[in-house]
């Protein structure tokens, strides 16, 4: 067979799709800075702004600038520019193209080095027109370099990138996009952002998966454990070289990862037990010693659930997992799905899971929630803050009426049962809002 037949692909078809892979808005705008980021510029500014009822993106640093040859490169879609995988954060050459294309339909670049200035440009409107992949490339005009001297000053170099005709913005809102964003970039570039202080989001738990000091994943679980409440203070961070992206797994958009095997199950001998240990930590500390009279009637309650389980809807049973068997020459993929159910379950649990609810009491400070809930296998854990008012008012104050008391029980049971699965669908921070909400107006009623 003989490859010489050109095959160049549908260019106003293509550079639609592009605009659909799957970036968020911020994800890229950050894919942005990393390539400003890997100018070594001292400064980076973003403005979002509107002029003439559109919003406009612009991204101005003052780092090394480009070359007309290397705008040329930066301006196409798999450009040639030279990387170090030691430091630098861009990896397949399509960041800045496919990242603004993700956001607005035109992009406009100035640049100054020692050798002058440059200007590119391409308009998707432009490109569908002439179903060809053309830009703008030349010398940068006065009104040009005005507008770059306006952004970085008389640095010796620098770059400004313009954003425009940005219809895929997801919220409209300027001033929200814009507050998002600069809380996205300072957890993101945490490690890069030396502005007297660190900007982060400390909402969710789990681990930070970083490459060359650069955030690619966060808040994940990695199948290493079970999200739950009694995690809300564990933040781990993963820290990896760009030399490892092959084993990592590490996608262009740098916003998953996939590990092979052999470094999933290294990391894995390490993490699982850590996170096992938090977690006992966590639930034991605060536990306590019912009296007889809470003990029965909660047991009473839990018959009850056991009896009506068939008909109960249910969150997720946590089962102990195994990783599927690797194929050999393939890679297996990371997800909270690739896993399988010992077959042996039930005998390797004890008979006591067979009751499908326990109720616990703990001691969770005045202040804290009415109840926290967690999965033991098949087993829903149900655990009362003695010291908040509704513990008091429903369980202690009616010891003398069991029908009550297991109404209360299975109020709660009812309220974290679907709490749980919530935290099955991922919407864990909604359900810690909920319950802190429910908590704190119900101890202000009650006392």
């Amino acid at each position: 067979m003989r490859y010489d037949r050109p095959n160049d692909p549908n260019a106003s078809r293509l550079v639609e799709s592009l605009r659909h892979l799957g970036y968020g808005n911020y994800e890229a705008i950050a894919d942005i800075v990393d390539n400003s980021i890997d100018a070594e510029a001292p400064k980076i500014s973003i403005k979002i702004q509107q002029k003439g009822g559109q919003p406009i993106i612009t991204i101005a640093d003052d780092g090394q600038g480009m070359t007309e040859p290397v705008l040329d490169q930066a301006m196409r879609l798999g450009s040639l520019t030279s990387r170090d995988l030691n430091s630098d954060l861009g990896k397949f050459g399509m960041g800045l193209v496919t990242a603004s294309l993700s956001l607005a339909r035109q992009c406009h670049v100035i640049t100054r080095t020692s050798e002058g200035t440059f200007s590119s440009a391409w308009d998707v409107d432009e490109i569908v027109s002439q179903n060809k992949f053309v830009k703008h490339l030349d010398k940068a005009n006065d009104e040009e370099c005005a507008r770059l001297k306006d952004e970085i000053g008389t640095a010796k170099g620098g770059t400004l990138v313009t954003l425009s005709k940005c219809d895929n913005l997801g919220n409209k809102n300027l001033s929200s996009f814009a507050s998002n964003l600069k809380h996205h970039l300072g957890r993101v570039h945490r490690y890069f952002i030396a502005a007297g202080r660190e900007i982060r989001s400390l909402k969710a738990q789990g681990f930070s998966v970083m490459r060359n000091q650069r955030e690619v994943m966060n808040a994940v679980s990695l199948n290493f454990f079970t999200k739950h409440n009694d995690f809300n203070r564990m933040r781990g961070e993963l820290f990896f070289p760009a030399a490892l992206d092959g084993m990592v797994g590490i996608e262009f958009t740098k916003r998953q990862v996939d590990f092979e095997q052999s470094l999933f199950d290294q990391l894995a001998a390490v993490l699982v037990p850590t996170c096992r240990t938090i977690k006992h930590r966590e639930a034991t500390k605060k536990r306590i010693h019912s009296g007889e009279a809470q003990v029965q009637l909660h047991n009473q309650a839990a018959k009850v659930i056991a009896e009506k389980d068939k008909l109960l809807i249910k969150p997720k049973a946590v089962i102990e997992k195994r990783m599927p068997a690797r194929v050999p020459g393939s890679r297996n993929v990371r997800d909270e799905t690739t896993t399988h159910e010992r077959r042996n379950f039930t005998r390797t649990q004890e008979i006591e899971t067979r009751l499908n609810c326990q109720i616990r009491e703990e001691r969770m400070g005045p202040n804290g929630q009415i109840y926290e809930c967690d999965m033991e296998g098949r087993k829903l854990i149900l655990r009362y803050n003695i010291e908040h008012p509704f513990y008091q008012r429903f369980v202690v104050d009616n010891l003398s009426d069991s029908r009550a008391v297991t109404a209360a029980d299975f109020l709660i049971y009812s309220m974290a049962s679907a709490e749980l699965k919530m935290m099955d669908d991922g919407e864990l921070e909604a359900v810690n809002n909920f319950k802190a909400v429910l908590s704190a107006n119900l101890r202000t009623l009650l006392n």
